[in-house]
C-alpha cells in the first residue's frame, strides 16, 4: 500500500503516525475534524502503526475541514492530491494546488503539518508479549527510536530470536544501532551482564587466550592466568563486534565450542564447557566470514539504515535534542518555555533536508549534523547549517526558489526529486514514477534538460 507519515506536526503526538486509506484505495477527503454526511468521500484519519484503527481527528486550527481531495492510486504507488483548503500545499518544496505523489515525496500543508509518502504492506503483524511496550515516538525500553515498518519489523525479529538460545549474526551499516540490537536480544534471552568486546581490538598474537583463557606463564613466561571471554560468558551472553575482522584462521577454533560449548584454556589439558550465546555483528560483506562458521549462527538479522527509514528522522531528531538537553542546557532556548517535553523549534526547511539527504554513517551523521545546526543557529530557531560537514558525504537538497514556473514545472520537479531519491538509477526511478516504461522517462529527461 502507498500512505502518508507524519513528519512535523503541531500536534507533536502525532509524530511517526500512518494514514489509514482504504486497501481498495480510490476517493478520499482530508481534513480536520472528524467524518460528516456530506463529506465529498470517505475521510482519512492518521494513527499509530501497530494499531489497525484511527486515532481521534486532527484538530489543527489552520487546516480547513475540507483540505485535500486524495486519489489514491495503490496499483501504481501514487496518491494524486488536490488542495482545495485554506492551508497551502508544497511538493518537495515547492508550492503546488495539484500533484502527483511517489514514495519519497515529502508533502507539506502551510507550516503545520509536514509528510512523507511511503510503500508499505498492508498486512500489520502485532510484536508479542515478548517485547515490552512502549509510547508511540519515544525509545522503547532497549532504546530503539522509530515507528516506521522497518523498525517495527526488526522488533518483530527480536521478539523472535531474543527468546531462543542459538547463535545470532547482526549485520547492518555504521551507526545503525548493532550494539542497541545486540543489547536487546541479551535482554531478552539471559539474565547475566553481557560480556562485550570489539573483535578488531583484539590482539592478533593472543587472540587465543583472550576468547578461551590461559593458564599462568602459558604460551609466554610471565602471562598472567585469563579466564577467556567464552568462560565469562558462561550461562549469558557474549557479543564480539566488528565480527569479520576476526582472522579466518582463528574463525576455524570457534567452530567446535559454538558447537558443543567445549573449549580449552591455552595450556591446559581438561576441556572446559560454557553454556553462552554468541551475538556477532559486523557491517562488512557477510561472505567475509567462513561459509562453516556461518552456518552455526542460526539467526540473522539485517538492521535497517536511515536510507531505509527516513520517515524515523524526526523522531530522532527530537531524542537527540532532548538527549542534548541533558548535557547543554542552552538548548533549552529551542523549546517553548524551555519545556524538553515540547516539540522544538525547528525551520521546515532544515528538516525537509535531514529527510531527503542519503546517509553514510547514520545516526552518528544525524548527530553531527544536528551539532552543526546548533552551533549556527543564533536565535531560538534551528536552522539548516551553512556547511554541511564534508566527512558525512553529500547530501540531497531539493531547496531553492521557484522561478518561472509553467504548467510543466510540477512533472519537472516530480522527475528530479525522484531521481535524486534513486541516485540516477533510471530503472528505479520510472517504477517508482509508475510510467510505463523506461523509455518514457528517457523523453522527459531529455525535454527538460535533467542530468541525472
Amino acid at each position: 500500500m502507498v500512505t502518508f507519515v507524519i513528519l512535523w506536526c503541531s500536534e507533536p503526538w502525532r509524530l511517526g503516525e500512518v494514514m489509514h486509506f482504504p486497501p481498495a484505495g480510490g476517493d478520499c477527503v482530508f481534513g480536520r475534524g472528524g467524518a460528516r454526511t456530506n463529506d465529498p468521500g470517505r475521510r482519512v484519519q492518521f494513527g499509530k502503526r501497530s494499531e489497525l484503527a484511527a486515532r481521534s481527528p486532527m484538530e489543527i486550527p489552520q487546516i480547513s475541514r475540507i483540505q485535500a481531495l486524495l486519489r489514491v492510486r495503490h496499483h501504481d504507488m501514487a496518491i494524486d492530491v488536490h488542495n482545495v483548503g485554506r492551508a497551502g500545499l508544497t511538493l518537495n518544496g515547492y508550492p503546488v494546488e495539484k500533484c502527483r505523489v511517489g514514495p519519497g515525496d515529502l508533502v507539506q500543508f502551510g507550516r503545520q503539518l509536514l509528510l512523507v509518502c511511503v510503500v508499505e504492506h498492508s498486512a500489520t503483524t502485532a510484536v508479542n508479549n515478548a517485547y515490552p511496550e512502549h509510547t508511540h515516538g519515544q525509545p522503547d525500553a532497549f532504546g530503539l527510536v522509530g515507528e516506521s515498518a522497518a523498525i517495527w519489523k526488526l522488533r518483530r525479529q527480536l521478539a523472535f530470536v531474543g527468546p531462543r538460545t542459538g547463535h545470532v549474526l547482526i549485520h547492518g551499516p555504521s551507526g545503525s544501532g548493532k550494539e542497541l540490537v545486540a543489547n536487546a536480544i541479551h535482554r531478552l534471552s539471559r539474565g547475566g551482564p553481557m560480556v562485550a568486546r570489539n573483535a578488531a581490538t583484539l590482539p592478533e598474537g593472543i587472540i587465543d587466550a583472550e576468547l578461551f583463557g590461559n593458564v599462568r606463564n602459558y604460551p609466554n613466561p610471565g602471562m598472567p592466568e585469563r579466564h577467556g571471554l567464552v568462560g565469562q560468558a558462561d550461562e549469558s551472553t557474549l557479543y564480539l563486534d566488528e565480527f569479520a575482522e576476526l582472522p579466518l584462521t582463528l574463525q576455524t577454533h570457534l567452530l567446535r565450542v559454538l558447537d558443543s560449548g567445549e573449549y580449552q584454556r591455552l595450556g591446559e589439558a581438561v576441556a572446559r564447557r560454557s553454556r553462552f550465546r554468541l551475538i556477532a555483528s559486523t557491517n562488512r560483506p557477510i561472505a567475509t566470514i567462513k561459509e562453516d562458521l556461518l552456518a552455526r549462527l542460526q539467526y540473522r538479522i539485517q538492521v535497517p539504515d536511515l536510507n531505509q527509514r527516513r520517515e524515523d528522522i524526526p523522531l530522532l531528531l527530537l531524542h537527540l535534542l532532548r538527549t542534548f538537553m541533558t548535557e547543554d542546557p542552552s538548548i533549552a532556548r529551542f523549546f517553548p518555555n524551555g519545556n524538553r517535553d515540547g516539540l522544538p523549534r525547528i525551520s521546515l526547511t532544515f528538516l525537509r533536508k535531514l529527510v531527503l539527504r542519503r546517509y553514510r554513517t547514520n545516526a552518528r551523521e544525524l548527530s553531527v549534523i544536528v551539532w552543526s545546526a546548533i552551533q549556527n543557529s543564533d536565535g531560538d530557531i534551528i536552522q539548516a547549517p551553512e556547511a554541511t560537514p564534508e566527512s558525512t558525504g553529500d547530501g540531497a537538497n531539493l531547496e531553492g526558489t521557484p522561478v518561472d514556473r509553467d504548467e510543466n514545472t510540477e512533472e519537472r520537479e516530480q522527475i528530479r526529486a525522484a531521481l535524486a531519491r534513486h541516485n540516477g538509477n533510471l530503472e528505479a526511478t520510472w517504477q517508482a514514477l509508475g510510467f510505463r516504461n523506461r523509455y518514457q522517462l528517457r523523453r522527459l529527461i531529455k525535454k527538460y534538460d535533467l542530468k541525472p
